[in-house]
């Protein structure tokens, strides 16, 4: 049902609904125009992703602060017709109401799928926000009730699923991963939640190695591995900050470490650190060491298969076959190493960098 402020709700009243995801992509669409009409025009922005351009279209601003920061690395100029587009707005802000949802309480599925509107051409999930696609008109929309109440993690890692579900169908897949190098070649660096991906990345901030990603990447294996930025945010668990003192400008979220993570904003500081992407030289799967100095050894391609797959399958709604034989590629294709991370942070980007020059 439509709430007051325009809320879609997870439990909608019974009512007629249209079952066609087409026809409700279309009539979320309208709400867009009207929510674009209301506010007085759209505000465009360009980003390229995984080597596409997409547009984001933001029918007022209330949700430019909280989408926009962790993608200003990849911002590129206008161009007439990108690859997709995404629709953003919230109610509160534009005034402009949701139509009633044609699903109920029951159709709903694990990460917010809705039962009967994910087919091979349309998409949707709700949980929070409103993330639908239609893949045959390169169109996605993402709604929320108030743009105020924007969850934490989707301004670290905004639209996330729209970017999965499209780079999926053009052989990219979003990796649970983090990256570092330089031009002529880099490393990918993944494991499970803890074991020092973020860590790693960031201590590579000002070093001479270039910063891709802490947590989400987006990889492409032909015509070779190729390793893409997706944001230029990074976390950090809250009693890590003192670790990367070097950071502190850019931590976003100071006052909320006593429940968040840290997040880093990196591109006003730090863009000259950042990179785009690179080739993949190598995947690294790091591990605490206790010693005082960094080391690598060669690691099974098996053993960094189980290292890689599951975050990266386990957090993206639709992550499957093509996504898992992508990963099998890559770490048949590169030399896969244990990182053994030591506690003098500062010499784990010399090791790094090191290994790379040797290679490239």
């Amino acid at each position: 049902m439509i709430a007051e402020a325009g809320r879609l709700h997870n439990t909608p009243e019974p009512g007629v609904r249209n079952s066609d995801p087409a026809v409700f992509f279309q009539e979320v669409c309208q709400v867009f125009l009207d929510a674009e009409q209301a506010v007085g025009g759209a505000s465009d922005r360009f980003y390229t992703l995984g080597g596409f351009i997409f547009r984001l279209r933001f029918a007022g601003p209330a949700l430019m602060p909280t989408i926009t920061p962790a993608l200003a690395h990849l911002e590129t100029a206008p161009v007439p017709d990108p690859a997709l587009t995404v629709y953003l707005w919230d109610s509160a802000s534009t005034g402009a109401k949701m139509p009633l949802p044609p699903w109920s309480a029951d159709d709903y599925l694990e990460f917010g799928l809705v039962d009967g509107f994910n087919s091979e051409r349309i998409k949707t999930l709700h949980q929070s926000a409103l993330h639908m696609i239609d893949l045959e008109c390169n169109e996605a929309v993402y709604w929320i009730s108030d743009a105020r109440k924007t969850p934490h993690h989707h301004a670290i890692t905004p639209l996330r699923t729209i970017f999965h579900w499209w780079l999926n169908r053009h052989q990219r897949f979003i990796v649970h991963a983090a990256a570092v190098g330089m031009p002529g070649g880099g490393v990918l660096v993944t494991g499970r939640g803890g074991a020092g991906k973020s860590t790693t990345a960031l201590s590579c901030i000002g070093s001479g190695l270039k910063y891709a990603g802490d947590e989400n990447c987006i990889i492409s294996i032909a015509p070779e591995p190729y390793v893409y930025s997706l944001y230029s945010s990074g976390t950090l668990e809250s009693e890590d900050v003192g670790k990367i003192p070097s950071l502190s400008s850019s931590l976003s979220n100071a006052n909320r470490l006593h429940a968040e993570k840290a997040v880093y904003h990196l591109f006003e500081e730090h863009r000259r650190d950042l990179s785009i992407g690179f080739p993949v030289r190598a995947v690294f799967v790091p591990e605490v060491s206790g010693k005082r100095e960094t080391s690598i050894r060669r690691r099974s391609s098996a053993q960094t298969l189980v290292a890689l797959a599951p975050g990266s399958l386990f957090q993206l709604p639709g992550a499957g076959e093509e996504s898992f034989r992508a990963m099998a590629d890559l770490v048949r294709k590169v030399p896969c190493y244990t990182l053994a991370l030591g506690t003098d942070l500062s010499r784990i980007p010399m090791v790094i960098e090191r290994f790379l020059r040797d290679r490239i």
